[in-house]
């Protein structure tokens, strides 16, 4: 809320409406505001000024004769243009120049010459694609390699290294407990002057790219401006000691993101490849591990005769079954076995056929007994046998995972132990050196990605003229006229004249 009469004269009896709704980054469940569009929101108002198809500033009178109404898109209607169609070129082929032009904006911010290699003249108002390019799918790499394209990035890259060689000492000063609030300032500012006239990215998206580097890594600025180099460092690696090890001091499993702990590959990179064998090898025999418990892993004929596969039921242990079975069967012969143990005993134990027979006595009723026994049990005998086998190459993952996991774990505490060792050694120089590297390479990621997605404008473009013009509709009706031809031959030859 504004206090009253705290209102800029200049801005009395106007109201400023933004329509921001088509600006927003899609998520997994809900869409959200990335730091460019909330820089963007955030500027417009403070500079109070109309921006096409963005924002405007409506006086009283106007909004009296609107009948005070403050629906946004009465003022700032931001719905796109309608998708020019030309009946031509739908007809006979090719791609109407004035479409071009249009993006010719679009295509001069990125050094893209569609004449270079995607485009031939046909004659004043159309251009063909060139015949070089046969499939759709060549376009997205033909922009991609463009001459003008890479060049032109490659040159704001250079623009990019030069402003972070001058500017990087104000990282420095926030180390030496300067102001978050100046440096952020700075950095945006000194960004802007350096990058907005190069003319690639508007600037909203260049200050986007320090906005957007300042939100992920704030923290971290933080404790840089509380503890310096050496205090940041000493946090990410007790991030990362956080990350591997439980409450106890005990190693966890799971694979390391590189990408969030990267001071890892900056001290140890010798030593990551050893750590992502091994990591890759508990996750693949995992994989296997899951994939007999699931079922897929056994051969499905055969597991059908010992477990129940179309029960219904979600989340079934294949291998929880078949062990069961295992230990159900085994269970349903334990006393039978206990008796053909007691009658295959030797001649001086009680109840054997031996025994009875050194007594003297007959032992034809105890071998009729056995034989029935026997009979009953080898069946039975030969599932178990068969569910063993079944099991087998489980019980050897699974033998083999817990291998790989004990020496995962071994590694990791080497690791950590490296680690520790390393930022021992090292200078509050070596601490700086190495965090402006971080800082600097998440900083060229994040400009790198609002480049590409600046790029990808380009290949929409082009592709979205090959969707609409580069298969006219002669070529279809002479298709149709092929295949009504065939049909009428097919017909005659059947006798139907």
């Amino acid at each position: 809320m504004r206090a009253k009469g705290a209102k800029p004269e200049d801005r009395r009896g106007k109201v400023l409406f933004i329509n921001a709704d088509a600006e927003y980054g899609e998520g997994a469940n809900q869409n959200y505001l990335r730091p460019e569009h909330v820089e963007k929101i955030i500027r417009t108002f403070d500079e109070f000024r109309d921006v096409p198809g963005y924002a405007a500033v409506v006086d009283s009178e106007t909004l009296a004769n609107n009948n005070y109404n403050c629906n946004i898109r009465r003022y700032v209607d931001n719905a796109p243009p309608p998708e020019p169609h030309d009946v031509r070129a739908h007809l006979r082929g090719g791609v109407p120049i004035r479409e071009i032009e249009a993006k010719k904006h679009l295509f001069l911010e990125h050094g893209f010459d569609p004449m270079q290699n995607v485009f031939v003249q046909r004659d004043s108002d159309y251009f063909d694609f060139n015949p070089a390019v046969e499939n759709r799918s060549e376009l997205k790499s033909i922009v991609e390699n463009d001459l003008g394209v890479t060049e032109r990035e490659r040159a704001l890259i250079e623009v990019f290294n030069n402003w972070w060689s001058a500017h990087q000492d104000k990282l420095n000063q926030l180390g030496n407990h300067g102001r978050l609030t100046d440096a952020r300032s700075d950095l945006l500012s000194s960004f802007e002057n350096a990058l907005i006239p190069f003319g690639l990215l508007d600037r909203y998206k260049v200050a986007g790219v320090i906005a957007s580097w300042w939100q992920d890594n704030e923290q971290d600025l933080r404790v840089l401006q509380a503890r310096g180099f050496e205090g940041l460092i000493a946090s990410w690696i007790a991030s990362f000691r956080a990350e591997i090890e439980d409450e106890n001091g005990n190693i966890k499993l799971g694979k390391i993101d590189l990408n969030k702990h990267r001071l890892v590959s900056k001290l140890l990179p010798e030593y990551l490849q050893e750590l992502n064998a091994a990591e890759s090898l508990a996750e693949e025999l995992t994989a296997k591990q899951e994939a007999f418990e699931d079922g897929t892993g056994f051969d499905q004929d055969t597991i059908k005769d010992y477990v129940d596969l179309e029960s219904g039921e979600e989340d079934v242990n294949v291998v929880k079954l078949l062990d069961d079975n295992r230990k159900s069967l085994a269970n349903q012969i334990k006393d039978s076995q206990k008796r053909i143990k007691q009658l295959n005993g030797s001649a001086r134990s009680s109840g054997s056929i031996a025994f009875v027979e050194k007594q003297g006595q007959s032992g034809t009723a105890l071998r009729t007994e056995l034989a029935a026994l026997k009979e009953e049990i080898d069946p039975i005998e030969a599932d178990i046998k068969a569910i063993e086998s079944l099991l087998e190459p489980y019980n050897e993952v699974k033998k083999l995972l817990g291998e790989a996991r004990k020496k995962l774990r071994e590694l990791k505490r080497i690791l950590l132990d490296r680690l520790e060792a390393k930022h021992v050694a090292m200078s509050n120089s070596d601490c700086c050196n190495i965090a402006l590297d971080i800082f600097y390479e998440d900083l060229a990621n994040i400009l790198n990605t609002y480049i590409v997605e600046h790029r990808i404008k380009i290949g929409i473009s082009v592709d979205n003229w090959w969707e609409k013009y580069q298969i006219p509709l002669h070529h279809f009706e002479t298709k149709r006229t092929e295949a009504s031809g065939k049909l009428n031959e097919f017909l005659k030859m059947l006798g139907y004249d």
